[in-house]
């Protein structure tokens, strides 16, 4: 994300841009939507050459053989593949809620998570994040809000009454 998406979602400007530059970060080495669907494409068309070139072999057992380890490393790279593409995304998401809750050092907060429980859904919310518990153990890690008192509600504060005394004690004394 980019820092004014950062600052629409209320984070102050130090937050925002240090945010934007954690995401610039991990996103480093990842491909877009579309090269990822360019990639599958290909891969499809990989597997379904594999398959003709397999039927073409007919019986000869030493091409049934490679084709089978061909099929066999590709299925692994792109279970792989996949995998890192699902953790890149929650790791994103995981990030996002982060610096939503007010998060101070995503890094150091997500070392406290058992990100292993958290799973990110089809719509793209989060299940088995626990930032409120976290939030109220390890409260130093997140901006506070804070209250502010306006006052007593007296005129000149805490003093201003104390004329009005002087002068009842100076009557009751001297008579």
């Amino acid at each position: 994300m980019k820092k004014e998406e950062f600052l629409k979602l209320g984070l102050t400007e130090e937050q925002a841009a240090a945010a934007a530059e954690a995401s610039q970060k991990e996103l480093e080495g990842f491909v877009t939507k579309e090269q990822y669907q360019a990639l599958e494409t290909q891969l499809a068309e990989r597997n379904n050459d594999i398959t003709k070139l397999k039927e073409a072999a007919g019986e000869d057992t030493k091409w049934k053989e490679k084709f089978n380890d061909l099929e066999e490393k590709y299925k692994t790279e792109t279970e792989k593949f996949n995998k890192k593409m699902a953790d890149a995304a929650k790791n994103n998401a995981v990030d996002m809620a982060i610096m939503a809750a007010g998060g101070k050092n995503a890094k150091a907060i997500k070392a406290l998570l058992d990100l292993d429980k958290v799973t990110l859904k089809e719509d793209g919310t989060l299940e088995g994040l626990d930032l409120k518990g976290l939030k109220e153990s390890d409260g130093y890690l997140f901006t506070q809000e804070t209250t502010e008192i306006k006052g007593t509600g007296a005129a000149k504060g805490a003093g201003a009454g104390t004329a009005g005394v002087a002068e009842t004690f100076e009557k009751a004394v001297m008579g």
